[in-house]
């Protein structure tokens, strides 16, 4: 049902989300990666591969439309 689905994706947001959180900590030099990687594991949050991280900073920063 509809209810289902919409949590599924708050869920989902959350996860990308936490990710990202640790992902910003490790560039801003709070975390070590490998704290980052245990952290998402314990949260069980993904992190996105450094490569597409790059990729998405470089579409954002040009001023194209980021995408989800």
């Amino acid at each position: 049902d509809n209810d289902a689905n919409k949590k599924i994706e708050t869920a989902e947001r959350s996860h990308k989300n936490g990710g990202l959180a640790l992902e910003h900590a490790v560039e801003r030099g709070k975390l070590r990666p490998y704290e980052a990687i245990e952290a998402a594991l314990y949260f069980g949050v993904l992190l996105q591969p450094w490569e597409q991280r790059q990729h998405d900073h470089h579409v954002t920063n040009t001023g194209k439309k980021r995408k989800a």
